[in-house]
């Protein structure tokens, strides 16, 4: 069987021909270090035998890097687990906040303070429409999804928000949207002027406080100045989609999106001449899937684009659903609605985790099938197993 190509092999062959011309911070050093060591025996490991046939077993720890490709797996499956037992008997709605690329390179100078300005203008477009009484009057909950890439690697920062079709009054009271007949929460072309007034009041107030010294512009661009204005007069999208068609398709959805990393390795294919190709999703073509190659330094370039900053939250709750009180919130609603919220499912350890959200039961033979695979030896990482 031939081994597939993964992301750690392309930083294996071209990493030493981009630090030619490059060089990488303590932060995307330490990343590369753990993707190219994951599942190795340099990250530690133990040794399992069957009691039954004494087949050996050894096995290689996951890095557990957030931008690793292979790991996030489990993460990803208690993260769901945990939202649906959230999930309650209503709509929720799909609505991606985009930001002009007339900004992309003002904000690689300053990542952390834009994608924070974007979570924060998303959110206040959101819980504004929804205090609005002819939409709803309450306020809403929602979960936003941050994503910096688009299918070529190039760099496209979007938000993945799910608005759920609800909210809570002053009073604490449930209620529902008053257009329930919509296909669309809040109509989308206001929501889109709103957004950019947003944002763009944030960014100039910013730029005229003493704040402005943490704003850094890259050089050969246009003037702040310039640029706002330039923004003021664009079309921002938001886009609003049709609401999931029940808590299942959220669940699939939140599966598919939230521990997403900027490429995985089933869409490489080959390196070869120098060159990395991969599958990618051409979406202005209905979404077909076509190939594309790049030089071996420029993917490496494309992809520590997407390197998020450090304990930098990429996945955040609002309104009714914010983690500061939404265990009370969502009981309330439980109560007034007569809906038993499902439990979460709990374990006790990782190998329980993975029997119960994964199917998958590590303390089975994988050669006999009959025998328990029993722990023999561990080692650290960095030690010799």
């Amino acid at each position: 069987m031939e081994q597939r190509t993964e992301v750690s092999d392309v930083f294996t062959a071209f990493l030493p021909s981009f630090l030619q011309k490059h060089t990488l911070s303590a932060g995307q050093h330490n990343t590369i270090t753990a993707i190219t060591t994951c599942r190795t025996a340099i990250q530690g490991g133990h040794v399992e035998a069957c009691d039954s046939c004494g087949a050996i077993r050894i096995s290689y720890n996951s890095c557990r890097n957030r931008h690793c490709p292979k790991c996030g797996g489990m993460k990803k499956e208690e993260w769901i687990e945990a939202r649906r037992s959230e999930l309650l008997p209503i709509n929720y709605y799909h609505i991606v906040f985009t930001v002009p690329h007339e900004l992309n390179a003002w904000m690689r100078f300053n990542e952390k303070w834009f994608y924070d300005l974007l979570f924060d203008s998303a959110w206040q477009t959101i819980a504004t429409f929804g205090q609005d009484g002819q939409y709803l009057g309450a306020t809403p909950g929602m979960i936003a999804i941050l994503h910096t890439w688009g299918q070529q690697l190039n760099y496209h920062v979007h938000l993945h928000c799910i608005v759920a079709g609800g909210g809570i009054t002053r009073e604490q009271k449930w209620c529902l949207p008053k257009r329930t007949s919509g296909k669309f929460l809040f109509p989308q072309s206001a929501m889109s002027v709103v957004y950019r007034g947003i944002f763009l009041s944030k960014l100039s107030a910013a730029i005229g406080s003493k704040k402005r010294v943490t704003l850094q512009t890259p050089p050969d661009t246009m003037a702040i100045a310039d640029i706002i204005k330039l923004l003021y007069q664009k079309k921002w999208v938001v886009d609003a989609r049709i609401p999931f068609g029940g808590p299942a398709q959220v669940v699939e959805y939140l599966g598919r999106y939230t521990h997403k990393v900027a490429i995985s390795n089933q869409r490489l294919i080959k390196i070869e001449d120098g060159e990395v190709h991969f599958n990618y999703k051409d979406y202005r073509d209905g979404a077909t899937t076509k190939q594309m190659c790049l030089k071996g330094e420029e993917f490496i370039r494309r992809w520590l684009q997407h390197m998020l900053p450090a304990r930098f939250v990429k996945i955040r709750h609002y309104g009714f659903l914010s983690n500061r009180d939404k265990t009370k919130k969502l009981k309330q609603i439980a109560q007034q609605i007569d809906f038993p919220l499902m439990p979460p499912v709990l374990a006790l350890d990782y190998k329980q985790r993975l029997r119960l959200l994964m199917g998958i039961d590590l303390d089975a033979c994988p050669h006999c099938k009959q025998g328990t695979m029993i722990l023999v030896k561990t080692w650290e990482r960095g030690r010799s197993p």
